[in-house]
């Protein structure tokens, strides 16, 4: 679910819209594709904002230097209550800046009245969160995918139980540091890459010496990438994991990714709903795997 603005310029001297305006001085901004956020990358028309006291799911507008007439405003159900406020405090700060007109879902409302209706919304959103916990715990759903400003995360049982075990009780505050404590970790956020080979696409994730690592159960396409030979959605015939070394400078072999999986998870730890986290592996341990690995396949 989302909540979409559109800010439109009115008058006859209309002005350019400066970014300190959008930021406010206090919000990071960048693009991203789902996976990774670039910070400052002003590239396309649409950028993303977070703020970093409190990483949410963010939020993004789309802008350019020169736009004098809109800019379109768009947030997601369930954030973080700072989130969504973060949201509302840039379209305050943009509607006092521009004689405007404010639309939300297709409708005209004033900026005073939005203002009142902010703890409505921030109700909704609660409620969004508390309906997704149900879904996981009562089995209807067994995770949800919640495409953030970062890279996704995703809600399991354990999520669901710590944020809306009591549906009278839905626990924002530790909604809000989960989605924070996440985005903030010191780790590599492994993403697929793929190539197309004789025998069909390749999907090949990075495992870097000595590098703590946020890694998926399962491999997987990422949503919405497509095969840009067909304009299909991407389908992938084979994973697997390459391992880099540091100390080396270059790639040392890799094995299958289910092999990877199995070998790593004793020594990994619950990150979300699929995802594990690892400590940097030793370049002696990646050594190990890649002879195994070679041995299987003779």
């Amino acid at each position: 679910m989302s909540i979409d603005i559109r800010i439109t310029q009115k008058g006859l001297r209309k002005k350019t819209l400066p970014l300190e305006v959008i930021t406010g001085g206090t919000l990071v901004y960048g693009s991203g594709d789902g996976t990774k956020f670039e910070e400052g990358n002003l590239e396309g028309e649409e950028i993303l904002l977070y703020h970093p006291q409190h990483v949410s799911r963010g939020f993004s507008i789309t802008w350019n230097p020169e736009e004098k007439t809109f800019v379109d405003l768009r947030a997601v159900n369930p954030d973080s209550e700072e989130g969504l406020q973060d949201f509302f405090d840039t379209i305050a700060r943009i509607s006092e800046y521009w004689k405007c007109e404010i639309e939300m879902d297709g409708e005209i409302i004033k900026a005073e009245e939005l203002k009142s209706r902010i703890p409505e919304i921030q109700e909704f959103n609660r409620g969004v969160l508390g309906d997704i916990c149900t879904d996981i715990l009562t089995g209807e759903k067994s995770a949800l995918t919640l495409f953030s400003v970062m890279f996704p995360l995703t809600l399991g049982k354990k999520e669901a139980e710590l944020f809306g075990e009591d549906p009278e009780n839905i626990k924002m505050d530790a909604f809000a540091d989960w989605l924070h404590e996440r985005q903030t970790m010191d780790a590599y956020f492994a993403r697929p890459q793929f190539y197309r080979t004789p025998n069909g696409i390749l999907g090949g994730y990075a495992v870097t010496e000595g590098c703590r690592t946020i890694f998926p159960v399962k491999a997987q396409v990422p949503f919405g990438m497509e095969d840009p030979e067909t304009g299909k959605a991407l389908k992938c015939d084979q994973f697997e994991v390459f391992f880099y070394s540091t100390t080396m400078e270059k790639m040392i072999g890799k094995c299958n990714f289910d092999e990877f999986a199995r070998k790593v998870s004793s020594q990994a730890e619950r990150f979300d709903g699929d995802k594990f986290l690892f400590e940097g592996i030793p370049l002696e341990t990646l050594r190990e795997w890649v002879e195994e690995s070679n041995k299987h396949k003779h």
